[in-house]
């Protein structure tokens, strides 16, 4: 089945709705003549009819969603207070949420900065299902120097790094890689 006689007619149908609305009134009209002319008492459902018509068409929710739009900015035209506060509110909103997708993003979701990072593997201490810790410093060296699986092996050491200055208990936790220099700690 072609789909393009019917996108035409909904086109159509869409720009050339005043054209379409005259013609149908004329062929009512016409047929109304053609009852009355007959003796036949006119059919009393005419605007039923014609709204009949207009949902065969097939816009009525794209006519119907432009002209509550067109409602909308009105409305919106009228207040103006109120249309700056919902605007910026809106760019607030949608400002914000692009900023914690994009660090989420970077952070979470993106593959790891490492060649076939699909490859690289934890190992870590579990004496039951729900308790992992771990590994202790001898044992990862005993691990580094016995393993033929592997690559490369590294290791990394929990730490925390306060981010609102000493005090306010706004503690980053994060990891040092295992042999790299602490930084020095300042004074503030």
């Amino acid at each position: 089945m072609n789909p393009i006689p019917d996108i035409m007619e909904r086109l159509k149908a869409l720009f050339l709705r005043d054209r379409l609305e005259r013609e149908m009134e004329e062929e009512l009209r016409h047929h109304r003549e053609l009852d009355e002319a007959a003796g036949i008492s006119p059919f009393g459902r005419v605007e039923e009819i014609k709204e009949e018509v207009r949902d065969a068409r097939g816009v009525r929710p794209l006519e119907e969603l432009i002209a509550d739009t067109r409602y909308a900015l009105r409305a919106l035209r009228r207040s103006v207070g109120f249309t700056l506060t919902v605007v910026a509110t809106l760019g607030l909103g949608i400002g914000a949420a692009t900023a914690v997708f994009i660090v989420v993003n970077r952070i979470l979701l993106a593959e790891l900065p490492y060649p076939d990072a699909e490859r690289l593997v934890r190992i870590y201490q579990q004496s039951t299902p729900a308790n992992r810790g771990t590994i202790s410093v001898v044992d990862i060296l005993a691990i580094r120097d016995q393993q033929r699986s592997f690559d490369a092996f590294g290791a990394l050491r929990p730490a925390s790094v306060s981010v609102t200055g000493p005090g306010h208990g706004g503690l980053l936790q994060g990891a040092r890689r295992q042999g790299q220099p602490r930084p020095p700690d300042r004074a503030h």
